[in-house]
């Protein structure tokens, strides 16, 4: 069984116009190689996703022949297997299986009672007059399911781990300032776990960057108010009288 594509082997392509795509297809495999060497790079091949997706697009003008050629016409047929185009489909579906990939339910009422209590604390703090910080869970606000919320756009977790990479030390400082200060009156975040790893383990620069730029601050001025483990959020607020801090081993 085949399938068809256009192709004419007679006819050549131009050498500027296969030098400029195998440039473009070039640049982006280095540059994706060497964000995945830095810190936060992460394990796999994640930051190759732009050389990915010009390949595929590239690909995808190939196979279904959507390109012309030097003389403006388009490719004449040949035939492909079938078994070709089968394995394209087969590869990254096996890829995924690999990982167990299944469908997830949650407990409505549970959840419920989650967001109840996020937005009770919400509340206190706003009849306080305070100010809620959401280091993480930024979604609940935008998708309505948390009301009376105002995100203070520079302390998202994202950035907070870009600037903790970057050593950015003007940023870190009035981080530092407004939690010693404790400018907020609950903190959302993910349950801070304190733990230096050794530098042999996976992701440990990423850790330790973490947790002596940011958590270490946050432990340092606030406590923990409730954990929900199952979701992944915990609530902090600020400590009273003489300040505890987590002690950093080196």
């Amino acid at each position: 069984m085949y399938i068809v594509i256009r192709s004419n082997r007679t006819k050549s392509w131009h050498p500027l116009r296969l030098t400029l795509i195998f440039a473009a297809l070039f640049v982006l495999f280095v540059g994706g190689l060497l964000v995945s060497l830095k810190i936060g790079g992460g394990a796999d091949v994640h930051n190759l996703d732009a050389y990915f997706v010009l390949l595929l697009i590239v690909f995808s003008y190939l196979v279904f022949a959507r390109y012309r050629l030097e003389n403006g016409e388009f490719p004449n047929l040949v035939p492909i297997p079938w078994i070709l185009v089968l394995a394209i489909f087969i590869m990254p579906a096996w890829s995924w299986l690999r990982f167990n990939v299944s469908f997830k339910t949650y407990d409505a009422e549970v959840t419920n009672a989650v967001l109840q209590s996020i937005q009770e604390q919400v509340d206190e703090v706003n009849a306080r007059g305070g100010e809620t910080l959401f280091i993480t869970q930024r979604h609940l606000i935008s998708m309505g399911m948390l009301d009376g919320v105002t995100l203070v756009p520079e302390y998202e977790r994202e950035d907070l781990m870009e600037m903790a990479m970057g050593n950015n030390t003007t940023y870190l400082n009035r981080f530092r300032a407004d939690l010693e200060n404790q400018r907020f009156d609950l903190i959302v975040v993910d349950p801070l776990i304190f733990n230096v790893i050794s530098r042999n383990r996976s992701f440990s620069e990423e850790n330790n960057v973490w947790v002596r730029q940011v958590m270490r601050n946050i432990l340092c001025n606030y406590r923990e108010e409730a954990i929900f483990p199952a979701d992944d959020i915990a609530l902090y607020v600020p400590q009273q009288g003489e300040r505890q801090c987590p002690e950093l081993i080196r």
